[in-house]
């Protein structure tokens, strides 16, 4: 059973944050989960940033904690990690120098060939082997 609070304090024993978009059934929302550490248990605080469109570069978050940050360190983090660009920069980079999809394409075709047991010879001729 979660514990929900309503409220957290900006100099709280935080154990974590988690940042994600969510549907709501009408759109994606972005939210934010707190999760700080009340007497002996953790209790979770959840708040809507807004529609998910409104936050581009935003990446699924997750900031783990023991309790030794406070609230505000962890929240002043995934602020920094919402508008920053550079994971878009590093996923463009990889996929640009990626051949992975002419990799598969070649393996495919060659997988093809030798299901097929044929031997091909230009455009129009192809031979068919007996082994």
């Amino acid at each position: 059973m979660d514990i929900i609070t309503d409220y957290v304090l900006p100099d709280e024993a935080c154990h974590g944050l988690v940042e994600h978009s969510h549907w709501n059934g009408v759109e994606y929302r972005r939210v934010q989960k707190v999760f700080v550490v009340r007497g002996d248990a953790i209790a979770r605080y959840e708040q809507d940033l807004g529609p998910a469109t409104s936050f581009p570069h935003a990446h699924d978050t997750q900031i783990f904690s023991l309790g030794d940050d406070k609230v505000a360190e962890l929240q002043a983090e995934a602020e920094k990690d919402r508008h920053d660009p550079y994971w878009d920069k590093v996923a463009k980079e990889l996929s640009e120098g990626s051949t992975l999809k002419a990799d598969t394409i070649r393996e495919l075709e060659s997988a093809k060939v030798i299901l097929a047991n044929q031997s091909t010879f230009g455009p129009y001729h192809s031979k068919q082997r007996n082994n």
